[in-house]
């Protein structure tokens, strides 16, 4: 988990912040442990999955395909949060905890934009950054690097709420058809 591959990044260094899922991996496994054999399952799935890739050698740096992982690994960090926020502890204590919170989050944003950003065929060069730290044209290329295809967007939410209106028209005609059925059936 926490290199993967040779020169690669593992999940931990890709994503500091997947460190304090672990944390509450017991709190989940407490709740529902229906939803913890899921989210273990889910997650070694994709790890088998991604870890029998035919795209997989050195120059790709395949640490990007784990960024999935870091939504999956999130929901067993929500219940180690509310068992930290449960406890009665000072207002200092608690601060603590919430900034080392935002800061491994964004740490971790950080380092997968810059590790895709680096990947193979994402050519991130350095010398175009403007020395300041966050100008809009630094932010503006970095992230037309990372996301090449954004412009794609606006096509495929149409796509998609093309899909969503008609799935939604075909179940309004269903539920019109069970509510004659109910009508009929009542009279």
């Amino acid at each position: 988990m926490l290199f993967f591959g040779d020169n690669n990044q593992g999940l931990f260094l890709l994503a500091p912040i997947a460190i304090l899922s672990l944390f509450g991996l017991r709190s989940l496994w407490r709740y529902s442990r229906r939803s913890f054999l899921l989210l273990i399952g889910l997650f070694t799935i994709m790890l088998l999955v991604i870890s029998k890739s035919t795209t997989f050698n050195p120059l790709t740096n395949d640490g990007r395909y784990l960024t999935p992982f870091v939504g999956l690994w999130l929901v067993p960090m929500a219940f180690w949060i509310d068992t930290i926020a449960e406890k009665r502890q000072s207002e200092r204590s608690f601060s603590v905890k919430r900034i080392a919170l935002y800061g491994l989050l964004f740490l971790s944003i950080r380092n997968q934009l810059l590790h895709i950003a680096f990947s193979w065929n994402y050519d991130l060069d350095l010398s175009r950054l403007a020395r300041m730290a966050m100008p809009p044209q630094n932010v503006s290329y970095l992230l037309k690097t990372v996301f090449p295809s954004a412009g794609n967007l606006p096509m495929l939410w149409l796509i998609e709420l093309m899909i969503g209106s008609t799935l939604w028209v075909i179940w309004q005609w269903y539920r019109h058809q069970q509510n004659k059925k109910i009508i009929q059936a009542a009279m």
